[in-house]
């Protein structure tokens, strides 16, 4: 005989409690165990900090489909899927700067120095650039994923 299933699933882990509790309620709720309680992560970004300001763009490293994984990095198939490394602006920021769309530029950021391609898109927010991280870049070498950058150290290549 199977006896009791959530007294089972609670002797190993307690968490199952609460689901034992929430089941036959049929109620939402989360499943986390009590010394590890539940953190809202609203409130961290509402703490963010905005980091454009006079002068000043806010760079913010991500990930990409393809070349931005250190695995994909190592396949073949992904390499030919993975576009060229490039740094993504808004058109009018990009226009600001003397920037046009494919423009080849210089991004110096404490001490780490990156040229790429420009790409320049409409529908996002001012103030604001996106690079990928592209395994033919030393992004590694960012210690944020947000970093604070001057205009001025955003150059045009010949």
């Amino acid at each position: 005989e199977p006896g009791d299933l959530w007294a089972w699933l609670t002797t190993d882990a307690p968490a199952f409690k609460k689901l034992s509790e929430f089941y036959s309620k049929r109620e939402s709720f989360r499943l986390v165990p009590d010394e590890q309680p539940t953190k809202d992560f609203s409130e961290a970004f509402q703490q963010e900090t905005d980091l454009r300001g006079d002068g000043r763009m806010e760079l913010m490293l991500v990930d990409q489909m393809f070349g931005t994984e250190e695995l994909s990095s190592h396949s073949q198939f992904a390499r030919e899927a993975e576009k060229p490394p490039r740094l993504i602006m808004n058109t009018s920021d990009a226009e600001r700067l003397g920037f046009t769309q494919g423009s080849r530029v210089s991004l110096q950021v404490k001490g780490v120095h990156i040229e790429v391609g420009l790409q320049c898109v409409e529908r996002m927010a001012a103030g604001v650039m996106v690079l990928p991280r592209h395994r033919g870049i030393p992004w590694q070498k960012f210690e944020a994923s947000r970093i604070s950058v001057s205009v001025d150290r955003i150059k045009r290549l010949p």
